[in-house]
């Protein structure tokens, strides 16, 4: 966010972001889903944030139907909104194990690894949902022997419906 007088500041308590108004730039919006799911303290080892429910695309299918003018829902893209799950984790000065967040399916079967560099300090890591099917899913941070895990799902695309206005 550029430097300029802020007016005001809401908080969008079903998609945890905070919305902030400013004096001729604009709005910005920032997620704070991790800092209302902060543990009490900083973990020794490691941390995984519990992860949001997302839906599987954060844009209509009709998005890419061929019609690139500004019809329907053909212009409803959220850019700066990233297609997946945000994934929020926290390692501590006294891992050093390697360390890796893998995403497994409905069985917690292993169907895809992110390797995170093992730096002390909040990470943010994404995976992308796009051609994920809507369900169950669990998410862990393997170090070594040790394994957090945490369960999410991957909702159905919003479809907006289009239509005539009837009286």
């Amino acid at each position: 966010m550029p430097p300029a007088p802020v007016k005001d500041l809401k908080i969008q308590e079903r998609e945890s972001d905070l919305v902030v108004g400013t004096y001729g730039r604009g709005a910005f919006i920032a997620d704070i889903w991790p800092l209302s799911h902060s543990p009490q303290k900083k973990p020794e080892e490691m941390f995984l944030f519990p992860v949001q429910d997302k839906p599987q695309r954060n844009c209509s299918e009709r998005v890419s139907w061929g019609n690139y003018e500004q019809t329907g829902d053909n212009f409803l893209i959220t850019h700066n909104s990233y297609n997946g799950l945000a994934l929020y984790s926290f390692i501590g000065n006294s891992l050093t194990d390697s360390v890796l967040i893998q995403v497994c399916d409905s069985d917690k079967m292993p169907i895809d690894t992110i390797p995170i560099e093992p730096t002390p300090g909040y990470h943010l890591d994404y995976y992308n949902t796009w051609d994920t099917e809507p369900g169950e899913y669990y998410i862990r941070m393997i170090s070594g022997d040790k394994i957090l895990e945490q369960r999410v799902k991957v909702l159905p695309s919003p479809v907006w419906t289009v239509g005539r206005l009837t009286d």
